[in-house]
């Protein structure tokens, strides 16, 4: 019938039941056979019982063997039409028919048996409507001949070193051939976002040509593909399954179907009406509907803003009514030393959780209100943040960022202990319902996950560059804070497209946002004069202000037993602008978290580099290129720290503690794939930032702010009316002309590059220090501040 990379495909007729067979004849292994023919037989009876499951995505597998030094499998021939010749196809319908071959490969990587090389042309879909997946394992077996035959090898790279059906290959199977889950999970990924744009996400003149373009190219979202609006959810999960990083994609075949198939079902057009029965019932109930169309109508005029994203105003301000609530017993408990962050308290106002750093590592802490005893809830292992508690007392569920990289998940285990288990991907931080279901996922597009299931019934979209920081449901309404991509914070309704974006306040909401005892929002707010101020939202709209003095609700708010929680820190980090005019310096409000990364490293002067610090897993600098996702490490020690890139991008610069103090080293950039070399000492200093390619700006506590003349070694000192102090962070503005110094963490200066002169100062604030610094081209001086504070803790009765 055909001959392709995984050998010749026969159709034959089984004598005994006259019966269609398909016979997959692999392509000679001789030199495999003759090392580990066992090691042959092994896969062979794996994929059989892969075709013994019975699942109906994969056909049954009647026979395997070595034939002289070829293997075969003989397996039930399927009448169908590959998903290469279905085009694009409905949205639903493709992602149905993904899900049905994630399902089936999911079952045969439960067996330890992967694809390998599953194409549209592998996956087919029966007259009755069944998906099934062609060719399992046979993949892996050719791929141990080509890997051991080395003369093979050779001979075929003078030719073509890629097989025919290359645009399905993973970039790691491209580069050394290895066949994993995650390459599975590549590879549907491609089939379907053909399905979905009827194309292929990378092609090219030559097999060659594709491979470089999967390796090199970024992907282009379905969204600007195909003509008309998809929804956002379809951008996010065909890029989370075609990311170029295995760590990125999903983690299981198992969790990508379980993604498809909530994906489906978003996508399945609602079900057509009776009319006469629409008529009859509207008829019928007519003066009810009206009467609640009223009240919904009035509640919605008083309490929604417009649906405009910028030039709102403080929408809410206008409908502000007063409500008293009486703030009691207010104390501040003695909690472990750092940056507290999100709260949770149980309903019975019994515990707090709140996540703070533990030796190092973010994780979530119970406090007894009573007694004031503290222990660690975990989890081991990894980083978690932002707690919450179901409204039973009973599940505990946060966010938790694996040891190994990899996105942020969020999961939900028992609040007493016990496994946890993974919910959906993404650093929202999660919210309980009423009814027990959890908002989790991405800050650009929430998810509800049913109770029971996990099963997604809701997703809201959000207008492009807006982000949820955390948001609460009222009867089914969801109230959020959300960041815009100017960076203000408002408290807005949230519908299930980008449109529904309804503002209660434009800018000034915090942060802090949680539910009383009587299901209302309260919802931090900045006042007027400085600090913050309590709101109290409502489902119909209604919108007034609490009276509770006490209360600094500008960051993380909960609620639980009668009792109100708040705490002063916002973040471990925050991100803020230095906006500069007239030679003054001011913190402006922070920026999206999603940009939060930029004061943890450094740019290239072209914006295609960005220089990051890596520590835990895999310690060490490296740059990144964000439009490629190409990785080069270029150090590996965890004490290398304030990294900046040469003018030209391929030399980077970092501080390294050594017996002398701390030194001013250089290492090239590596090339891709290639190991860091050792880098060389070039001064004494605790940072440096190269102005040109002669020049070296570097921060010595010593001397203070000098720059080094590369060539010859001579260091002029940069003014002599600068402040002296360990220098922690250093940067460039894209030009060169100026530099941008913290020193001791407390005190920030703009000085010109050329006369020292001093253009700009900022103090740190009493409960803040500066532990990070870049000047990314086109944006602002951004500086990353770190705060402490602590938890307080009252009654609020009404």
């Amino acid at each position: 019938m055909a001959e392709d990379d995984l050998g010749e495909l026969l159709r034959a007729v089984d004598p005994r039941d006259d019966r269609a067979v398909a016979i997959r004849l692999v392509p000679a292994m001789p030199v495999v056979l003759a090392r580990d023919a066992a090691g042959v037989e092994r896969a062979l009876r794996a994929i059989a019982a892969a075709g013994e499951t019975g699942h109906a995505g994969l056909p049954a597998v009647l026979d395997v063997g070595i034939e002289g030094d070829r293997p075969y499998v003989v397996s039930a021939w399927v009448d169908a039409a590959p998903a290469s010749t279905l085009g694009a196809v409905p949205l639903g319908e493709a992602f149905r028919i993904a899900a049905d071959a994630a399902d089936a490969l999911a079952a045969a990587h439960a067996l330890g048996v992967m694809h390998g090389a599953l194409t549209a042309a592998r996956l087919v879909r029966g007259d009755d409507g069944r998906v099934r997946v062609l060719d399992l394992g046979v993949a892996r077996l050719i791929a141990r001949e080509r890997a051991e035959d080395d003369v093979a090898r050779d001979s075929r790279a003078e030719l073509d070193p890629w097989p025919r059906e290359v645009a399905y290959l993973a970039p790691e199977a491209l580069a050394d051939g290895e066949r994993t889950p995650r390459v599975d999970v590549y590879a549907l990924g491609v089939v379907l976002y053909e399905l979905v744009c009827g194309r292929r996400p990378f092609t090219g003149a030559s097999t060659a040509a594709v491979a470089t373009a999967i390796m090199t190219e970024p992907l282009a979202p379905p969204s600007r593909v195909v003509a008309g609006r998809l929804p956002r959810y379809v951008d996010v999960v065909i890029g989370r399954a075609l990311a170029r990083e295995p760590a990125a994609r999903f983690a299981s075949m198992a969790e990508l179907a379980a993604e498809l198939r909530s994906c489906a079902e978003l996508a399945a057009p609602a079900p057509r009406r009776r009319p006469w029965l629409t008529i009859a019932a509207v008829a019928g109930a007519a003066p009810i509907v009206l009467g609640v169309w009223l009240v919904a109508k009035d509640g919605a005029r008083r309490g929604r803003a417009p649906d405009s994203d910028a030039g709102a105003g403080d929408a809410g301000a206008a409908t502000l009514a007063a409500v008293t609530l009486a703030v009691t017993d207010v104390t501040t408990p003695a909690t472990p030393p750092g940056c507290e962050g999100r709260l949770a308290l149980t309903p019975d106002g019994a515990t707090l959780l709140h996540d703070v750093d533990v030796d190092g590592a973010r994780a979530i802490v119970a406090l007894d209100v009573a007694t004031g005893a503290a222990r660690p809830l975990g989890p081991g292992g990894a980083a978690a943040r932002a707690p919450a508690v179901s409204g039973d007392g009973a599940q505990l569920a946060f966010v938790r960022y694996p040891d190994a990289g990899g996105e942020p998940e969020a999961v939900a285990r028992a609040l007493g202990g016990g496994d946890a288990r993974v919910v959906a991907v993404g650093a929202l931080a999660p919210r309980w319902t009423a009814d027990g279901a959890l908002w989790a996922g991405s800050p650009a597009l929430p998810a509800r996950h049913e109770p029971g299931t996990g099963r997604i019934t809701r997703r809201l979209e959000l207008p492009a560059g807006h982000r949820v920081d955390e948001l609460v449901e009222l009867d089914g309404r969801v109230l959020a804070v959300v960041a815009t991509p100017a960076g203000a914070r408002g408290l807005a309704w949230l519908g299930d497209a980008p449109a529904d974006l309804a503002w209660v306040v434009a800018d000034g909401a915090t942060g802090a946002l949680a539910v009383d005892d009587e299901g209302r929002a309260l919802a931090g707010r900045l006042a007027a004069g400085g600090g913050s101020a309590l709101i109290r939202v409502t489902a119909r709209g209604e919108v007034g202000s609490v009276d509770a003095p006490a209360v600094d609700a500008r960051h993380a708010l909960a609620i639980g037993g009668g009792r109100i929680a708040w705490t002063t820190c916002a973040t471990v980090d925050e991100l803020v602008p230095v906006v500069r005019d007239g030679g003054d310096a001011t913190l402006a409000p922070a920026l999206a978290a999603d940009a939060a990364a930029d004061a943890r490293g450094a740019w290239s002067r072209d914006g295609a580099w960005r220089v990051r610090a890596a520590h835990g897993a895999r310690d060490g600098l490296h740059v990144e290129a964000p439009a490629t996702g190409d990785v080069r490490w270029v150090t590996r020690r965890a004490d290398d720290a304030a990294p900046a890139l040469s003018p030209d991008g391929a030399r980077l610069y970092f501080t390294r503690p050594l017996a002398d103090g701390p030194t001013i080293m250089v290492a090239p950039v590596p090339a891709a794939g290639a190991e860091p070399a050792e880098p060389a000492r070039v001064a004494a200093g605790d940072a440096a930032v190269a102005l040109d390619a002669a020049r070296l700006a570097v921060c010595d506590r010593a001397v203070g702010l000098a720059i080094l003349d590369l060539a010859t070694g001579a260091r002029r000192a940069l003014g002599t009316d600068l402040p002296r102090g360990a220098c922690t962070a250093l940067a460039a503005s894209p030009d060169g002309a100026e530099l941008a110094v913290v020193l001791d963490g407390r005190t920030l200066l703009v000085v010109d590059a050329g006369t020292g002169a001093v253009r700009a100062r900022l103090d740190a604030t009493h409960d803040a220090t500066f532990t990070g610094l870049t000047w990314p081209p086109g944006a602002l001086l951004l500086a990353r501040a770190r705060r402490t504070g602590d938890i307080h803790l009252a009654r609020l009765a009404p």
